[in-house]
């Protein structure tokens, strides 16, 4: 299989949309062939060279985050109230000291 094939492949793949599945397909067809080439069952690997640019990007996921004083009231309140283990609720107050939601600068 050359470069140019696989390349086709992947922007089948990119055309369905499906990117998650093009960028990991990516990644497993690149070990299977780094390990072809170790083994010497192949000279070169064609995956390799395939930059990334050439495949549409993964879009960003942003996550909401609390900014309403009342939110955040209502939510150290429920960490407060939490019945359960004293390791747990102390993990939540970390999360919630070293979080960017809620870092001051």
């Amino acid at each position: 299989m050359s470069a140019p094939q696989m390349l086709a492949l992947l922007k089948k793949i990119e055309d369905k949309g499906v990117l998650n599945t093009l960028y990991k397909i990516k990644s497993i067809a690149n070990r299977v062939f780094t390990y072809s080439v170790a083994l010497g069952i192949i000279t070169t690997n064609p995956v390799r060279d395939l930059s990334s640019d050439a495949f549409k990007k993964k879009p960003n996921k942003h996550y909401e985050t609390l900014t309403d004083p009342k939110d955040i009231g209502w939510l150290l309140r429920t960490i407060d109230g939490h019945k359960g283990s004293f390791q747990v609720r102390q993990l939540c107050l970390l999360l919630l000291m070293y979080s960017e939601a809620f870092r001051i600068n």
